[in-house]
């Protein structure tokens, strides 16, 4: 080969050496110089755009903010103005706006609007139309306000919204707007943008310290102060870790993975938690499909929001927000997600298992050998439980097989959980129906014959 062309072939190259994402080194870690987090066996970078979230994505810390995380800080209802409102008159266009991070820049929010009453809230429709998150972060549409709605106690209905982004679960609800057939808006005092957490053009330490501020290792005195969240100790600006304070950092700060306030569940993970709304302080995660991406750099997960869904319904993130711990495709005990079904019997099948050797109970052909050498004879179920749809086993089954055997271990253990369904009796299939519709059948084919 001509020396030319090997020079071309290297030149090419390198920019892929490290396309984001890439693998670990020998040494299993990530590049040297690049601010990289790692996730499984791959590297993601810090404050690149590349459609990846790593500060909610794995247990590493990012030490600047990522462009690409979204996190949603307000919605709410506007005049035509841009003013704040709680009230509006009928017919009156109203606007229903979504604020958020850059990192959701392009992503389609839908508006969903309720009635509330004072049982049964209703579901206003039809809904305004979806709207496109700007690159400033937000994202609105109108709406007329309807105040010919009834709510049932004859009095002024009152409706609030949440807004969706994708598929994710939604954000919300906002604050009411009462709608009169007749009158007026009432407008509340317009929302100065300080303090909503993000870095806006015109906001300096002098006039917005809370969004503007200094950062962690910044110096500081009565003059120049610390981000909202942080705190002046011995002249430089400091996260707070050791408790929560409602003091929540700005999102381009670097105490935003280290604050308390943004451990939601309360299980000692920040920035880093699989499942954020519920408390897994182990990050038990069978499947790994608690990351955001695979090793194609194909997005599983979105981490703004919870329970984790991608765009076909799959649930993901570690196994207290997964309905499908092991991705066999049968849900596990007692749950249902529209991309499992049944009730699997073998949860904790390897991800090394070929899926087309796993049958509709969700154990594979060596798992359903393990089952064979467990004895439940001793065992019973509970009755249903029909707030859960499961029953419980009552008894410990016996392993029989021999000693030191892989099937001893207490994944391949049967089931103590599983679903169940009650049957009201249907008197049209009782016995005596039956015998008397063979009779029918036996006379019309006798008459028939004649």
């Amino acid at each position: 080969m001509k020396k030319e062309y090997i020079v071309l072939l290297l030149i090419l190259t390198i920019p892929l050496v490290y396309a984001d994402p890439y693998s670990v080194d020998s040494s299993g870690n990530c590049a040297t110089g690049k601010n990289g987090v790692k996730i499984g066996s791959l590297c993601y970078d810090c404050g690149e755009s590349d459609g990846i979230c790593p500060e909610y994505a794995s247990s590493g810390v990012c030490s600047t903010t990522d462009p690409d995380c979204c996190q949603v800080t307000g919605i709410k209802w506007l005049d035509s103005s841009g003013s704040e409102i709680t009230s509006a008159s009928n017919g009156q266009s109203v606007t229903l706006e979504l604020t958020a991070g850059t990192g959701c820049a392009g992503q389609t929010v839908s508006f969903d609007i309720w009635e509330s009453d004072l049982t049964n809230d209703d579901d206003y429709s039809p809904d305004p139309s979806s709207a496109t998150i700007a690159s400033t972060g937000k994202a609105s549409t109108t709406w007329s306000a309807d105040g010919t709605f009834d709510d049932g106690v004859g009095s002024d209905p009152e409706f609030y919204f949440f807004a969706q982004i994708g598929s994710q679960t939604s954000y919300g609800p906002s604050n009411l707007l009462e709608v009169s057939s007749s009158g007026a808006a009432t407008t509340t005092t317009q929302e100065t943008a300080c303090g909503n957490g993000m870095l806006e053009t015109g906001e300096t330490a002098a006039n917005c310290p809370e969004d503007a501020g200094g950062d962690k290792g910044a110096t500081c005195d009565d003059q120049n102060k610390c981000m909202q969240g942080l705190v002046c100790t011995s002249g430089t600006c400091e996260c707070v870790t050791d408790q929560k304070d409602s003091q929540f950092p700005p999102f381009h700060s670097q105490c935003l993975v280290v604050d308390p306030d943004y451990d939601w569940d309360d299980d000692g993970i920040i920035g880093g938690d699989n499942c954020p709304v519920i408390s897994n302080p182990e990050q038990e995660d069978n499947d790994l499909d608690g990351f955001p991406a695979d090793a194609s750099g194909n997005a599983l997960c979105d981490f703004s929001a919870s329970p984790f869904v991608t765009g076909s319904g799959y649930s993901c993130g570690g196994d207290a927000c997964d309905s499908d711990d092991d991705n066999d495709g049968v849900c596990d005990a007692g749950l249902t997600n529209p991309d499992c079904s049944g009730s699997d019997l073998c949860p904790g099948t390897p991800q090394t298992t070929d899926l087309a050797d796993i049958d509709s109970d969700g154990c594979s052909s060596d798992q359903k050998s393990c089952l064979q050498q467990w004895d439940c004879s001793q065992t019973s179920w509970s009755d249903c439980d029909t707030s859960t749809n499961t029953i419980t086993r009552i008894g410990t089954c016996v392993f029989t097989g021999e000693t030191g055997s892989f099937c001893a271990d207490s994944q391949y253990e049967p089931e103590n959980t599983k679903s169940c369904i009650l049957e009201e009796e249907f008197p049209v299939f009782s016995l005596m129906n039956v015998i008397v519709t063979l009779m029918l059948i036996s006379g019309f084919y006798i008459l028939r014959r004649k």
